[in-house]
């Protein structure tokens, strides 16, 4: 009986980046949110969630490359703070009074209530005759006005059109989000 032949061993490596991963499921969310009504408000919160998610990788991943004395400790910064550091280090000059800085600081505050949640009651009294009022928007939480597709659209557009900005003034020029994993592999994967 003939031995099989031993198959060749095969190396690999692939770097993987994070932020271009959970950017694409806040993309995804985010469209599927747009496309269908029943379910649009779990996969708009996906879809902030995951831009939040997104947001504070790329920070991550950035600090190290553009601040030489970055540490671990950076990393446990507040996302705000965070993104101050990076764009200062990128050469970015950030308007802390631009929308796209109150739609960061929106998105974040959006991410810590449900991420940090705890049980809310609402209480509201609104008028039924009032065109454009519901029960159901008036008893909102916080976190829960955020999750409609168009405010999604507005928070996951604005973080990206940030990282963009600051990912060119550091000189890079390829999209951020592009990239999912780049690497190399001897005899196929």
């Amino acid at each position: 009986m003939p031995q099989p032949t031993p198959s060749p061993i095969r190396s690999g490596t692939r770097t993987h980046f994070t932020h271009a991963y959970l950017f694409r499921g806040a993309s995804d969310a985010l469209e599927r949110s747009q496309a269908e009504e029943p379910g649009s408000f779990y996969q708009a919160m996906l879809a902030v969630l995951a831009t939040a998610f997104a947001a504070e990788a790329y920070l991550n991943y950035m600090g190290p490359l553009v601040a030489p004395n970055w540490t671990d400790d950076d990393e446990w910064l507040e996302p705000n703070k965070k993104l101050k550091r990076v764009a200062r280090a990128a050469g970015y000059e950030l308007d802390t009074n631009s929308g796209e800085y109150r739609d960061f600081n929106r998105l974040f505050r959006a991410r810590n209530l449900l991420v940090h949640g705890r049980k809310e009651t609402v209480h509201a009294a609104w008028d039924p005759a009032v065109e454009g009022i519901s029960g159901a928007d008036s008893l909102a939480t916080q976190w829960m006005m955020e999750c409609n597709p168009v405010r999604a659209a507005k928070l996951l557009n604005s973080a990206r059109a940030l990282i963009v900005a600051i990912h060119r003034a550091s000189g890079r020029f390829l999209d951020p989000f592009m990239t999912m994993a780049e690497g190399e592999s001897s005899g196929g994967i």
